[in-house]
């Protein structure tokens, strides 16, 4: 996998390779450029990770985003969506992307 796949899913391939290699691959394929730029995709990513609390994905995802040419301003943005659909706390969660 890719320097971008997250730790969790390199553990399922490791751990079971027959299944986690197809979920490895439908995980790149979902972030290749499509209708959907890769940094879109990742700021959508990042949003659900913001509201579902999950803070370690969204510091990650906001690097990536960076990477794949999202702008602060595009990465504040996707916080202030996440807050109106999920409250404070995807606010509080999305704020790991301004690190």
């Amino acid at each position: 996998m890719s320097d971008e796949t997250p730790e969790f899913l390199d553990q399922l391939i490791e751990a079971d390779p027959e299944f986690g290699e197809p979920v490895g691959e439908a995980f790149e394929q979902a972030l290749t450029d499509g209708e959907l730029p890769p940094k879109m995709k990742l700021l959508v990513m990042m949003a659900l990770d913001a509201a579902a609390g999950h803070e370690e994905g969204v510091e990650n995802l906001a690097e990536q985003a960076r990477s794949a040419g999202a702008s602060e301003a595009e990465i504040l943005e996707t916080i202030e969506v996440v807050t109106m659909t999920s409250g404070f706390q995807g606010l509080a969660t999305g704020s790991a992307a301004l690190k």
